[in-house]
């Protein structure tokens, strides 16, 4: 069968079964005529088929369904049919230029607030749509074809491009748009901001916050590093929420004054631009933490962070009501093969400072039967 015959039978099938528009026409074609669009394709297959039924090439035309025909004027007067009402079967006209175009102000009116270069859009069609594509390509074939997801993302891609300079990224863009035909919704997700820097923490409070729901247990919620770091900034971007990441997650004992390297991550936010040295400055308000030369950064860095290999010091001051337990403490951080390095002994104080993760002390049961108060935990990573 030659192609001419091909795209002929495949034309005759589609118009005789279903009325459609020049879009989903046009997109049975789409692997045809690089250069064209589906559009394009679609009013050039119409009129060729219409000329063909003028010029009484076509002998059975009582199959065909005369409202696909409709904009033409024919010499064969019982194919001739007027009519404004043309809906297509296959899009519920989501491609006509009134439906579009209301699409696509509706688009640039959610995203007018979000800074972004680059964007894509996702499409998720509902069951009706599915099943009225899989009907044609049931009964026409797929060669050619392309479906209703790309061509209508392609479209819209070109047109916000158009109308606001931005480039279209798949793979890693600033903003992605979904619009989603199964719950008539419009969403946006943006990609998480970076921003590393150091940290020191002065009081005992948690690294990370607790994700629990406090209002359930009524117990009051304790401040984190994560929460005073991400307070601002999350309110300068209008994210969601952040992910905090450092190295080692030691409980709410543990001081550090040294400079400890961090990254946070911003989900979702519509705000990119903005001043790190003002964002700073309203962290170190704080009593708890302070931060030191942020910068914008990115997931490599991150997952690099995470993977770094650190070596911890942690100076531990202890308070007992008898000095003589002094020495059973450290026999017992030495029989945990936690190192001393160095130890300061006064009245009822005993300062060490080890290389380990000491908070194995407390941790101990028989450790915890001795009268003794840890009083402080300083950690520093090198």
């Amino acid at each position: 069968m030659s192609v001419k015959l091909k795209i002929f039978e495949k034309l005759k099938i589609i118009l005789s079964n279903f009325i459609l528009c020049d879009d989903c026409l046009g997109r049975q074609f789409a692997k045809l005529l690089t250069f064209s669009n589906n559009k394009r394709r679609g009013e050039i297959l119409r009129e060729y088929f219409a000329f063909l039924i003028d010029a009484q090439n076509i002998n059975e035309t009582n199959n065909i369904i005369k409202t696909n025909l409709s904009r033409f004027k024919f010499n064969t007067k019982n194919i001739n049919i007027i009519t404004n009402d043309f809906h297509c079967q296959i899009c519920n006209d989501l491609f006509s230029y009134s439906r579009f175009n209301e699409t696509i102000k509706q688009i640039l009116k959610t995203i007018r607030k979000i800074d972004f270069d680059t964007f894509a859009v996702s499409i998720h069609l509902n069951n009706e749509l599915i099943e009225k594509e899989d009907a044609l390509w049931d009964a026409c074939g797929i060669e050619w074809c392309e479906t209703i997801k790309s061509h209508l993302s392609r479209n819209i891609g070109i047109e916000i491009q158009k109308k606001l300079k931005k480039q279209v990224d798949l793979q890693k863009p600033d903003l992605n748009i979904l619009l989603d035909f199964q719950t008539n919704k419009l969403m946006t997700f943006t990609k998480p901001i970076y921003i590393k820097g150091n940290c020191s923490k002065f009081k005992k409070i948690p690294i990370l916050k607790d994700l629990k729901d406090d209002s359930k247990t009524g117990k009051a919620k304790k401040n984190s590093v994560q929460e005073i770091i991400e307070k601002p900034i999350i309110k300068k971007t209008f994210g969601t929420n952040s992910k905090f990441h450092t190295i080692g997650y030691e409980s709410s004992d543990f001081l550090f004054s040294g400079k400890r390297n961090f990254v946070i991550e911003i989900k979702n936010p519509k705000k990119r631009i903005f001043d790190l040295k003002q964002i700073e400055s309203k962290i170190n308000k704080s009593k708890a933490t302070k931060v030191f030369d942020l910068e914008f950064s990115d997931r490599n860095y991150m997952i690099k962070l995470k993977s770094k290999k650190f070596q911890k010091k942690c100076n531990i001051k202890i308070e007992t009501k008898n000095n003589r337990y002094f020495k059973k403490i450290i026999d017992i951080l030495n029989q945990n093969n936690i190192k001393i390095s160095g130890k300061k002994i006064s009245k009822n104080k005993i300062e060490l400072t080890t290389n380990g993760f000491t908070n194995k002390l407390k941790e101990l049961n028989y450790i915890n039967k001795l009268d003794i108060d840890i009083i402080d935990f300083v950690v520093e990573i090198a």
